[in-house]
């Protein structure tokens, strides 16, 4: 499906702005706060794709089985890619997920027993470790 035929149906709005496949369009001036406001929700959003993308491919997969694999060419997203999101998100429940860790370092941590995986998250997140220092703690 070329993102240019996505019906406008696909597309939601925020406030003034309108969210389409292919753009951002501003409907007459905003405010500054709503301005700030979508750059948050954009980030926000940046940030919890790939655990929804996980989250989405673990739910079809119960739901409908192999099945569920069809629907991986719809998405555009390279297969493996895919995958992984959906490995991670199988092994590390979302009690385990903290805001402020990059899904990066859940890529470590999902190779862990689950008990493991928070502390770990935690002091990752307050010490404000890279993934190599993550992976240098679990070493140790």
């Amino acid at each position: 499906m070329d993102l240019e035929k996505i019906p406008e149906s696909q597309a939601f709005s925020m406030n003034e702005f309108d969210f389409s496949a292919t753009s951002l369009a501003k409907n007459g001036v905003a405010e500054f706060d709503d301005w700030v406001k979508v750059g948050e929700f954009i980030r926000l959003s940046n940030v919890a794709c790939q655990w929804w993308w996980g989250d989405w491919l673990n739910m079809g997969e119960d739901a409908f089985g192999e099945r569920s694999s069809q629907a991986l060419e719809s998405t555009r997203w390279d297969e493996e890619t895919l995958r992984v999101y959906a490995w991670v998100c199988r092994n590390v429940p979302a009690s385990n997920r903290l805001p402020g860790v990059p899904f990066s370092h859940y890529l470590t941590l999902a190779k862990l027993p689950v008990q493991d995986q928070k502390s770990l998250a935690e002091q990752a997140r307050d010490q404000q470790w890279s993934r190599n220092q993550l992976k240098k703690a679990i070493d140790d």
